[in-house]
């Protein structure tokens, strides 16, 4: 544009200098003439760079086109192993990356694991105190069971004794009782509302029992075990005395002098056995409560008994 408006003004002035100087017309044509020519000039010169800008790249595209051609042909020569060895390097680079991801995991693992132990060492320190603890407990447990359980048989022991005083003590009072509330003849021991003589001489079964007929009473008949007991305190070693009991009706049938048969019996080891000729048909105690069968006409010691 700059150019343009340049060659208006050269020209305007051309022409005026035509109007006002005819002399000067000719040199404005050459002026005119060689300007053409320069901007053609330029023109060429500038179509050449261009060409020539052209060429070189076109040279250089067939130089690239030679040298991809050359990769190409050169990637084609790798040997299979050399390309199995890529892919070995390939997958190895990716197998260091699982590997780092593994060996960081393990890392981690590794610290739980540790903080685990720590965890157990402490469970376990605690575990051995309490079991300490627990067998500190049992130990005085059984200890104090062992204590008590001395000391629960000093009190049954206490208590059986307590016991057998009692029972003493409430037979001395029945004792006493049936001897205030029993009067018995002169000679004779109260015992639950009975009377009983114990005789200081010796007479055979039957004399015996008529004896105790005279004094309006009975040869003996046991009727409970305390009346056995209590006969029994007053026999004497050496000494055996009359029951009112006999087989003599029929051997082995025992009974009362009552008719009643045997509903006790305090029978004396290996007796009644009958020995001898004239048999023992009558029943006698001996030492300890025992009975025992004898010879109805041998001489013992006899008990009455006399209800009141």
């Amino acid at each position: 544009m700059e150019q343009l408006g340049y060659n208006k003004q050269e020209n305007s002035a051309c022409m005026e200098l035509e109007m006002k100087e005819p002399s000067r017309k000719r040199g404005c044509h050459f002026f005119y003439s060689a300007q053409r020519n320069t901007t053609e000039i330029l023109c060429a010169l500038l179509l050449i760079c261009f060409v020539i800008f052209t060429a070189v790249i076109i040279a250089n595209q067939g130089k690239t086109s030679r040298e991809l051609s050359d990769v190409r042909l050169k990637i084609e020569k790798i040997p299979v192993n050399s390309t199995k060895d890529l892919s070995d390097f390939l997958y190895s680079i990716g197998m260091s990356k699982e590997l780092k991801t593994i060996n960081s995991q393990l890392l981690h693992v590794s610290k739980e694991v540790d903080n685990t132990k720590l965890k157990l060492r402490e469970i376990q320190a605690d575990s051995k105190k309490d079991l300490q603890n627990y067998t500190d407990i049992k130990s005085l447990t059984h200890s104090m069971f062992r204590e008590l359980t001395e000391e629960l048989t000093e009190v049954k022991r206490a208590c059986n004794g307590f016991q057998n005083i009692l029972s003493s003590i409430q037979k001395e009072i029945r004792n006493l009782s049936d001897a205030i509330c029993t009067r018995c003849p002169q000679g004779w021991l109260p015992f639950q509302k009975t009377c009983y003589y114990f005789s200081n001489s010796t007479k055979s079964w039957t004399n015996a029992k008529e004896f105790c007929i005279d004094q309006g009473s009975h040869l003996v008949i046991v009727n409970t075990e305390h009346e056995n007991s209590f006969l029994s305190n007053y026999i004497l070693d050496s000494r055996a005395y009359w029951l009112g009991l006999t087989d003599t009706e029929k051997e082995g049938d025992w009974r009362w002098l009552d008719g009643t048969s045997l509903s006790l019996r305090f029978w004396n080891t290996g007796e009644p056995n009958n020995v001898g000729q004239q048999g023992e048909d009558c029943g006698s105690m001996i030492s300890q409560g025992k009975w025992n069968d004898a010879v109805c006409s041998v001489a013992h010691y006899w008990i009455c008994e006399q209800k009141r």
